[in-house]
């Protein structure tokens, strides 16, 4: 059964700061790829809300975009929230999840 994906504020924030960062460090179209490649992991965890890792905070779970990129959403009866994109080069310690 494929779940209603919600977009969390915070989550907004996190990809807009990340295409903005990529298109003035790399180029538009590096930046629009990041936002296929999320686009496409979301649209898979739509359909298989299991397949991300389970964090160490019970409800959540996270999937890796990029080497850098991992994001957290949880997951409800009926819907999947995406919860924030996390830069793993940042302090671990710091993981929202």
């Amino acid at each position: 059964m494929e779940r209603q994906v919600v977009v969390t504020q915070r989550f907004q924030r996190n990809t807009h700061a990340i295409h903005r960062y990529i298109c003035e460090a790399f180029s538009k179209r590096a930046a629009d790829s990041f936002l296929d490649r999320l686009l496409h992991k979301i649209e898979q965890v739509s359909h298989h809300p299991e397949m991300g890792r389970p964090s160490s905070v019970l409800s959540a779970r996270s999937f890796i975009v990029n080497p850098h990129n991992l994001v957290f959403y949880r997951v409800t009866e009926r819907s999947i929230i995406m919860l924030c994109i996390f830069d793993m080069r940042k302090n671990p310690d710091k993981m929202p999840y």
